[in-house]
């Protein structure tokens, strides 16, 4: 009997095998309800025998978040001697702002750096004592008027901001001294202003009993005694930033943006050495050889070794592929030192140097967050190179590969399925050259995480469909070998950035930009209209041939890929496209999914009188299925409710389809938690089980499920009836990855 089930169960479709999979599964995984779980469990008794566990995995960080994570920024490096690597940034959403490395591991990271107004920063440094950490104070976000140990506030008033420099032990644990401020008396309040104008320290140094401090509010160059925590002296410098003091005495002052390093004695008094590398970002001591280490960001993208500092200096040597990631011969190919973006250096006492990256440099100025620390020894080999490639971002797949190549936001990958856990996929490439292409709107747009939705081949070619966290409609890129170039975008309205219109030159409305002359870059001839019916839709969706699918106000429209233009662009034309009735089941539409072979639309979002109930961004609270759609003779299917409870805090926030399965994910109303994934029959829309991600890969709940975005996941099925699911996971930097046999 048992022979002849399981035979059953190897004849059944691919979706009925993916049931039972998970059927057998979902009891120590999922969370449901009592009865939930109980109908569940008669499901699996009734109609399956045991099957292959499905499998939890990530990509896009180096590790998966139980224990560790790489953060998905770093703004500043420093090394000790023993090469332990401490790195600093404003805001880390796993609260690691400060983050600490040793022979290739995440040891730890700051303990209370995140929320209650508190924020790392752009400096750090340390002696033989204590870490000091630039980092942020404000008075709003659950600040009071009480004093701390020493008597002194624990916060500013609100609506201001200490900018300050906080010291830790070199377990990231706050270290209180006489005269501190803050809720743990480890503040050292440098500058205060009204928070409208950032002041953040912007370099530490410290070196005999000193801490030198770059207070660009002040325009000077403070110094501190490390025992007393009292300030002994200060100095003028224009724009001062980044520091490092080198043996002869000397201390080193990078300038603002001109890439002018200028060096002082140690009590402030001018010194003739001077040194310029415009790209400059960091710079630090070398304790082997006395020489100058400077992280250049500009073009070259290497690091630079001066020598002669007590003298003249000169450029003693170079570290680095000139031309970083994007230099020949294959421009994008990641390996070896082939950097990107850098925006700290430093070594230890054995000479291994190491760099620290986010793609862009420091204080990041768009979402294209793609983070690295690499060492490497005295001889240029690699130690070790740790990485977060994806926060707010999407994983998708390649279809002509089948799954064997995946792409996030800036990174391609190669998977090997066989491989265990958080080693399937290898980062083998980036996709953004910012010194070619400086309009991508992975770099314009800062607080849009453009992220990809969809990888579709058409007339032969390759395209990368993106959109942002808001309605901003779908951008297309072309493929110059690795490098993903700016081709298309249809608008879903006027989009803009921290600095006013992105594109600057886009017109008003709903709009379709190509890229007519390949140059990518947005020229104000190349843009044509759009339907103004899309205007703040979060309904867009790429089919199976590369036309795209949108809905607004009483109708859905389909662009269909006309072909290509000259320059290799998809071509996409109001004029051109076809509009269909909104089904008169729903209200609104927030998802659509069109399958071309079967002429079979899927429509989420509201039935008439239904509305977010103040959960944006959301999937909706139904689904329906349609036959001949396109062929305008539609079909209902089915129509199901989809669970939503904005005020109990459960919203289904992103899905995809894939095969004969239906995958939506839930997250809080908050923003953050639950991450339970809902799977329907796509065929009739029964709902099959709902599960969490295995604990023993991601440890717990408690470590995923914030989705930020509304195309969040993304879902396919191999040839060989394997489901690959991808989910976001912005707490720990990454993306999860389900899949089964």
């Amino acid at each position: 009997m048992m022979n002849a089930e399981n035979d059953a169960v190897r004849k059944a479709s691919p979706l009925v095998r993916f049931i039972c999979t998970l059927l057998f599964v979902a009891s120590p995984l999922h969370s449901l309800h009592a009865a939930e779980a109980a109908e569940t469990q008669t499901t699996a008794l009734t109609t399956t025998a045991p099957m292959t566990f499905p499998r939890t995995s990530w990509i896009g960080n180096s590790f998966s978040g139980r224990e560790a994570w790489v953060p998905h920024n770093m703004d500043a490096l420093f090394v000790r001697p023993d090469g332990t690597a401490f790195t600093n940034t404003y805001w880390e959403e796993g609260t690691h702002e400060v983050t600490i490395f040793k022979g290739g591991k995440v040891v730890g990271g700051s303990s209370d750096l995140h929320g209650w107004g508190r924020n790392g920063g752009y400096a750090i440094t340390a002696d033989d004592s204590y870490l000091y950490v630039g980092m942020v104070q404000g008075g709003c976000d659950g600040g009071n008027s009480s004093r701390n140990q020493f008597g002194l506030p624990q916060f500013p008033a609100c609506g201001t901001n200490w900018y300050a420099v906080g010291r830790y032990d070199f377990q990231g644990n706050p270290a209180p001294f006489n005269g501190g401020y803050g809720y743990k008396a480890h503040m050292l309040v440098v500058s205060i202003d009204d928070a409208q104008v950032p002041a953040h320290v912007s370099g530490l140094a410290a070196a005999n009993g000193k801490l030198y401090v770059s207070d660009p509010a002040a325009g000077e160059v403070k110094v501190y005694n490390t025992f007393s925590m009292k300030q002994e002296t200060s100095w003028p410098v224009a724009e001062p930033g980044p520091l490092a003091y080198t043996r002869p005495g000397q201390l080193w002052v990078l300038q603002g943006k001109s890439g002018v390093i200028r060096s002082y004695s140690p009590t402030g008094a001018a010194l003739p050495q001077k040194i310029a590398v415009p790209g400059a970002s960091a710079i630090a001591s070398d304790p082997t050889g006395g020489m100058l280490l400077v992280a250049d960001n500009g073009p070259d993208q290497n690091v630079k070794f001066f020598s002669g500092l007590d003298s003249s200096p000169v450029l003693h040597h170079t570290f680095g592929t000139q031309g970083g990631v994007v230099a020949g011969p294959v421009s994008g190919r990641i390996g070896g030192p082939r950097f990107n973006g850098l925006t700290g250096v430093g070594m230890d006492a054995k000479g291994n140097l190491y760099v620290s990256q986010n793609g862009t440099g420091p204080r990041r100025t768009a979402s294209s967050y793609n983070t690295t620390l690499a060492a490497f020894d005295p001889s240029g080999k690699e130690l070790y190179r740790l990485f977060a490639h994806e926060w707010v971002s999407m994983a998708v797949v390649d279809p002509l590969t089948d799954g064997a190549e995946l792409y996030g936001r800036t990174t391609r990958y190669s998977m090997d399925y066989g491989k265990p856990a958080g080693q399937q996929a290898t980062d083998l490439a980036v996709t953004m050259d910012r010194f070619a292409y400086p309009d991508d709107p992975r770099l314009k747009m800062s607080s849009g995480f453009v992220y990809p939705v969809a990888l579709r081949h058409i007339q032969g070619r390759k395209f990368l469909f993106m959109t942002s966290m808001y309605a901003t409609g779908l951008i297309v890129y072309r493929f110059d070998g690795e490098i993903a170039v700016p081709a298309a975008w249809l608008s879903a309205g006027s989009v803009g950035n921290e600095d006013g219109k992105f594109p600057a030159s886009q017109p008003d409305g709903v709009w379709i930009w190509r890229d007519a002359n390949g140059n990518g870059k947005f020229d104000a001839d190349e843009y044509s209209s759009g339907d103004g019916s899309l205007n703040g839709s979060f309904a867009w969706s790429v089919d199976d041939d590369g036309s795209v699918w949108a809905a607004g106000g009483s109708s859905i429209r389909r662009y269909k890929a006309l072909g290509l233009d000259q320059r290799g662009n998809p071509v996409y034309d109001t004029d051109k496209s076809e509009v269909f009735n909104l089904p008169l089941d729903f209200g609104s539409v927030q998802r659509l999914h069109y399958v071309p072979a079967t002429d079979t639309l899927y429509v989420a979002g509201f039935r008439p009188g239904q509305s977010d109930d103040g959960c944006w961004g959301q999937v909706g609270k139904s689904l329906a299925r349609y036959e001949r759609f396109a062929t305008r003779r539609p079909a209902k299917q089915f129509q199901i409710d989809i669970p939503s409870d904005c005020e109990g805090r459960v919203v289904p926030k992103a899905m995809d389809i894939a095969g004969d399965a239906i995958f939506i994910v839930d997250v809080s109303s908050g923003g953050h938690g639950t991450g339970l994934l809902r799977v329907y029959d796509a065929r009739t829309g029964a709902r099959t089980v709902a599960f969490h991600a295995d604990p023993n890969v991601v440890g717990g709940i408690s470590n995923t499920g914030w989705i930020d975005i509304p195309y969040g996941l993304r879902a396919y099925r191999r040839a060989n009836g394997q489901y690959l699911v991808f989910v976001e996971d912005d707490l720990k930097s990454k993306v999860l990855m389900y899949s089964w046999e």
